[in-house]
């Protein structure tokens, strides 16, 4: 089992801007997934074995956050899945379809973090 925490702001993966003959991400978003890769080089790959992750995303919650009606971070769950199970697809496992369970949390904590723990089905 592998337990990752990272002390960064959770990024969920934007649309692609696409052009006439190329598709591009925004560098920020680039930058985090390099960031993860980098944190994920640590820890010893799966290879090719069916596995379970969770994905935990903290949020420091904003200053308009309380005048919110149903206060919530922004983003959508699976948006948040797909960016890590993109940076570590390659690093810790061969390809995100060997995920075969899944959980994603999202909610306000006192500080940002991601927490990603992986184990083996």
């Amino acid at each position: 089992m592998i337990q990752m925490k990272l002390g960064v702001r959770p990024v969920p993966s934007p649309r692609p801007r696409v052009y006439r003959d190329t598709t591009i991400m925004p560098k920020k978003y680039k930058e985090h997934k390099q960031f993860i890769a980098l944190k994920a080089r640590a820890f010893k790959p799966f290879g090719l074995v069916p596995l379970a992750v969770t994905i935990s995303c903290f949020f420091k919650p904003s200053k308009t956050a309380s005048k919110n009606k149903y206060p919530m971070p922004r983003g959508d769950v699976d948006n948040y899945a797909k960016t890590y199970l993109d940076a570590l697809e390659g690093v810790l496992y061969e390809n995100d379809t060997q995920v075969e369970e899944l959980t994603v949390i999202k909610k306000y904590a006192t500080s940002d973090a991601v927490f990603i723990e992986i184990k083996e089905l």
